[in-house]
């Protein structure tokens, strides 16, 4: 999806849970007006069991909103291990997002079944949206990036999303911490297991510096941000903050009440891990709000 599409195949994983009722209207509020097609789905990881019955009812209750002229709407139910489910189908399927709703904010992320969504949200080739109940409607999104083709690509699958719904747009950069100037010139020894560190002395003038080239590049990374999403006419905040990347994204989101956080990641392979390390992970873990992650084409 870029500035001038809209979703048109989406996947929406249900449980009968509100997460997942929330998960329903979200997408029902983001595909607004456009043509697409949406596939329902539930995984029965035991069969002849009296969930079978819950699940067939979740599907038909998400269905009955979803369901209007120039959508089609598919429903099936998948058997096995719900996570390998529904990232094996997506595979097949090729969607532009997959859906599905969280049951909290906890340190394990227990979602539909055990970790199902932090596993999907892994593994899975293609964006990833989890959602968290209730759903107030998307009155703000918050966009955290880096510089990074993978955010470039993140703000391209968001798209005029901000401007249709319509919702107010923040952006961020986090900065790294500025190295602290020592005033009596004196390193501090820092004790690791049975190695010390000795850290360099850092000047004012070499701190001062730092700050203004790290300022410097966090205001560039903004402005080429806003080129991207500009196009659609959407109202956009901007900040560039200082610090752990993913502390200052989750706080900001606290205090000016996000509604969903959108970030870029390189995906999970065999040899390469997340785009910032552990941030978009942390993320998905302790966020009170909904969290999209969208991934690179490349680990497809």
């Amino acid at each position: 999806m870029n500035q001038s599409q809209s979703l048109s195949n989406v996947i929406l994983a249900v449980d009968g849970s509100e997460h997942a009722h929330a998960a329903t209207l979200l997408l029902d509020n983001m595909v607004g007006e456009s043509d697409c097609t949406i596939t329902i789905i539930a995984v029965l990881d035991t069969p002849h069991t009296p969930r079978r019955q819950l699940l067939l009812d979740a599907i038909q209750q998400s269905r009955a909103i979803l369901q209007r002229t120039g959508r089609d709407v598919i429903c099936g139910l998948l058997h096995g291990n719900p996570a390998a489910a529904i990232c094996d189908y997506s595979n097949d399927h090729s969607p532009d997002l997959i859906i599905l709703g969280a049951k909290g904010r906890r340190a394990t992320l227990g979602i539909m079944v055990g970790g199902v969504a932090q596993q999907v949200i892994e593994y899975a080739h293609y964006p990833v949206l989890i959602v968290r109940a209730p759903y107030p409607g998307l009155r703000k999104i918050l966009v955290a990036v880096d510089g990074s083709e993978y955010s470039r690509k993140a703000l391209l699958f968001l798209g005029c999303l901000p401007s249709r719904i319509p919702a107010e747009l923040h952006i961020i950069h986090v900065t790294n911490p500025y190295p602290p100037f020592e005033s009596t010139m004196q390193p501090r020894t820092w004790l690791f297991g049975n190695d010390i560190f000795l850290p360099p002395v850092i000047s004012e003038e070499e701190s001062s510096h730092w700050k203004e080239t790290s300022e410097e590049a966090a205001h560039h990374i903004l402005d080429e941000a806003l080129s991207l999403i500009q196009p659609c006419g959407a109202s956009v905040k901007t900040s560039v903050l200082n610090g752990d990347a993913a502390t200052e994204i989750l706080d900001y989101a606290k205090h000016n009440e996000i509604d969903l956080i959108v970030s870029g990641s390189r995906g999970l392979s065999e040899i390469r891990g997340w785009l910032l390390g552990s941030v978009s992970r942390k993320l998905v873990h302790y966020s009170s709000c909904s969290i999209l992650v969208v991934k690179s084409e490349s680990e497809v």
